[in-house]
């Protein structure tokens, strides 16, 4: 994370990029990256079928260019026909995602972690999810998809172009996201899990919440303990 976010890597890493892929320059970049289809790496894909490849290339015109980067376990390769090579760009070669974010205006996407280190960059995503109640059922959510997903979720590719022509992004969930899931945003992640770790020097912050659980189990023990109705089974579970 130190890396990722350190502005002078950022910095070379975007030219880098634009010398690499040279036609985003001067343009908004969309970057189309969803997780994979399929149980395991052998049988894993994607339903490029799904994709519109020519709406999407007149909804581009002389504003976007779409990068898209599938999930390493999809073997086949993005269905790009010859005259929309001027604006669709398959970068599945390029070995990490974390850098495209740079230049990335907009990521669609669908239940990828991903979301997690683009959302550092404080710029838009939507949420393909066709096929949301399949993929609840056979792989499962760890909190509510449409309450926590930080952008607008669609479930068909109209309403995913809609989104983009009206720039519907619902732009203001990234912020709710962020300050959910990050304590801090800044280079020095190493530097608090040496103090912790290595020299033990557990921050304030979470040496608060280490003392509020040991509390909780204390009065646990002392409830029980003068409790001896609650029986052994409860009694053993409280012990620490």
């Amino acid at each position: 994370m130190d890396e990722y976010l350190d502005p002078e890597r950022r910095a070379r890493v975007e030219q880098k990029l634009y010398e690499k892929y040279p036609l985003c320059k001067g343009k908004k970049v969309i970057l189309f990256a969803p997780t994979y289809r399929g149980r395991n790496k052998l049988l894993a894909y994607y339903p490029y079928e799904l994709i519109d490849f020519d709406k999407l290339y007149d909804l581009c015109g002389e504003e976007y260019v779409v990068l898209f980067k599938m999930h390493p376990w999809v073997a086949s390769a993005v269905p790009i026909k010859e005259p929309h090579k001027d604006r669709f760009v398959d970068v599945n070669k390029f070995p990490d995602i974390n850098d495209l974010f740079y230049i990335t205006d907009l990521l669609i996407t669908d239940y990828s972690s991903n979301i997690f280190e683009y959302s550092l960059m404080k710029k838009p995503m939507l949420f393909f999810a066709f096929d949301k109640l399949q993929y609840a059922y056979s792989r499962g959510f760890h909190r509510a998809y449409e309450e926590s997903a930080p952008g607008k979720v669609v479930y068909t590719f109209d309403e995913l172009l809609t989104a983009i022509r009206e720039q519907d992004f619902e732009f203001e969930k990234v912020e709710a996201y962020v300050d959910f899931s990050f304590d801090h945003i800044d280079c020095n992640a190493s530097d608090r899990v040496i103090d912790w770790f290595v020299l033990g020097q557990i921050p304030v912050e979470m040496q608060a919440d280490i003392d509020t659980v040991r509390n909780h189990y204390r009065e646990m023990q002392k409830i029980v303990f003068e409790n001896p109705e609650l029986g052994e089974e409860q009694r053993d579970r409280s012990t620490v």
